[in-house]
Parts: structure tokens; sequence; C-alpha cells
């Protein structure tokens, strides 16, 4: 399995390369501290990460830092996509029911919990 190396771009943007063929850029990646991860549709990882939320297209070799709100909920711990839209859970207790269209993200609904979210898992059938 290969490493994949982000290197910071123009407007938030980042470009992915393979570490084993980023010889001449090994000064310039810098490692990220990955909280969770949830594939979405469009062949589309989104990656939480210790500074934000990232939208990653693997094939593509491209992301983006994606802005979401509120910023004030703290990271993300937990992320779940169905075809009721993405599910995030929060160390703060709350889960967001999300919906996501191009590098816009808006909350359907938000649930709190009495419990900080460490996990979320989904059932196939929804």
């Amino acid at each position: 399995m290969n490493s994949l190396c982000f290197l910071p771009g123009e407007n938030g943007t980042f470009k992915v390369i393979s570490k084993t063929t980023s010889d001449e850029t090994k000064g310039q990646c810098k490692p990220l501290s990955i909280m969770c991860h949830c594939w979405i549709p469009k062949h589309y990882l989104l990656i939480e990460t210790s500074s934000g939320l990232l939208k990653v297209n693997p094939y593509l070799c491209n992301a983006t830092a994606f802005n979401r709100e509120p910023e004030s909920k703290y990271a993300i711990n937990s992320m779940v996509f169905s075809k009721m839209g993405l599910f995030v859970g929060y160390k703060t207790g709350f889960i967001d029911i999300v919906n996501i269209s191009r590098d816009h993200w808006s909350i359907i609904e938000t649930f709190k919990v009495s419990h900080p979210i460490k996990n979320l898992l989904m059932s196939p059938l929804l």
C-alpha cells in the first residue's frame, strides 16, 4: 500500500502524490494526523485531520480543504455515508446529518446524545 503526500497548492487546494514517486518532494510533504475518513459518491474521500476536513479524489490526485459549518462543534470523530446523507459524529456528543453538494456543507438535522461520539455505524439497509 502506497502512502499519499499532500502538497499545499493555491486557493486551499492540495496536490496528492504517492510517496513512493515523490523523492524530489520529500521535504515538502507534511504528515497529517488523520482522525477519521469516509467514502462519499463520485469516488471522493472525506478525511478529517487535526487541521480540518479534506475532500480528496485519489484518482485525480487532488484534494481541497472542505468548508463546513459550524466550525465551533469541534473535531469530527466519525463519519458514515448513507442514502439519507452524511452522518457526522463529534466528540462533544452531537450527530449531524449533512447534505453535501460540491463544496457546500449544509446540516439537515442535529441530534444531541449524552456521550461523546466515538464511532458511527450504519446498517447497509438504510
